[in-house]
């Protein structure tokens, strides 16, 4: 009788065992990342920087401050006809297509289905001849309880916005080079009359 009795109890330890593993699996983690004792603060200007700014940035277009009209044709025909930043432009595309593929996974889905078709089957007096019509409507939605989607469209959109720095990075190299390559001929040019 005493291992009968035994029974329950045993049962009873399995039981509060695997419900103590199974919401110790489900609890939230904090981030052991510690919080800095103080924040030191940005200085409101560089030591060595000059009290007023020269230049101007003109949206990247910084060989225009030279004033030279050959640079200017040169850059523009370098830039207009490159298919580094072609397909730069077309990387950002595909990142904004990717990132807005993961926001729409945050909403609801709704899909239809319609088809139609007609058959035709041959009988003794005459042939047969019928209409078929089909209409399907399908919803879901899951929610983001453990906020993957918001992490996924995040990720997504930090892949669009590296994309997007991308592509300047690719116009300010390229624009470098051609005027690298254009000074380095004059100078070559100036060596040559010399």
């Amino acid at each position: 009788m005493k291992i009968i009795s035994g029974c329950p109890l045993i049962f009873l330890i399995c039981l509060c065992t695997g419900l103590l593993f199974f919401l110790s699996a489900c609890s939230v983690h904090k981030t052991m990342v510690p919080e800095p004792d103080s924040v030191v603060p940005l200085p409101a200007h560089y030591a060595n920087a000059p009290a007023q700014s020269t230049g101007q940035w003109n949206g990247g277009q910084w060989w225009k401050a030279l004033d030279n009209p050959e640079l200017d044709r040169l850059m523009e025909e370098g830039l207009e006809h490159n298919l580094d930043i072609e397909m730069a432009f077309q990387r950002l595309a595909q990142a904004g297509a990717v990132a807005g593929q993961a926001q729409a996974a945050r909403f609801p889905w709704i899909g239809f289905n319609l088809d139609m078709r007609r058959s035709k089957r041959p009988g003794i007096p005459e042939d047969v001849t019928g209409n078929t019509y089909e209409f399907s409507l399908a919803a879901s939605y899951e929610v983001d309880l453990w906020r993957k989607f918001k992490s996924q469209a995040d990720a997504a959109e930090f892949l669009a916005d590296a994309a997007r720095e991308n592509v300047k990075t690719i116009y300010i190299g390229i624009a470098a080079q051609i005027a690298d390559l254009y000074f380095m001929a004059l100078e070559q040019k100036a060596q040559l009359e010399l």
